[in-house]
């Protein structure tokens, strides 16, 4: 199954993590992403879930992480199985449930949190408050 992915054929996909989310309303690219991953050689997959994600470390693994190249590729938060006690409607919404990563390269740090909305947002910040694993990066 081919799939084309916005790489212009210059890059090579080696790894792809997603937030694990069962298909579901609007979701079709992540599923057809999922599909690819899963059925193209030389393509790892993993599906991350917020239980997953150790605190304050950030989870890491040999799919997250990319050996031959100095950044360091930790996850941070991921979907969640469980509503932690919002709305429905924000435990619906699936940008509440993208792949947080966080990428160290030397002294810099760097933050992508998909597409999280504030009620997500303030969540992670919670969990994270007093470890290293991102009041550090909020702090430089």
């Amino acid at each position: 199954m081919a799939m084309p992915l916005a790489t212009g054929g210059r890059y090579r996909v080696r790894a792809v993590v997603d937030n694990a989310q069962s298909p579901g309303k609007d979701m079709g690219q992540q599923v057809a992403l999922h599909n690819w991953a899963q059925t193209t050689a030389g393509v790892k997959y993993q599906g991350v879930t917020n239980d997953d994600v150790p605190v304050p470390a950030g989870l890491s693994s040999d799919v997250i992480g990319c050996d031959d190249v100095d950044p360091t590729f930790r996850v941070l938060s991921a979907s969640r199985r469980k509503n932690p006690g919002w709305t429905s409607t924000e435990f619906g919404n699936p940008n509440n449930h993208s792949v947080i990563l966080r990428v160290d390269f030397g002294d810099a740090s760097f933050l992508f949190p998909g597409d999280l909305e504030s009620t997500a947002s303030d969540d992670l910040a919670a969990r994270f408050r007093g470890s290293d694993g991102l009041a550090a990066l909020l702090d430089r």
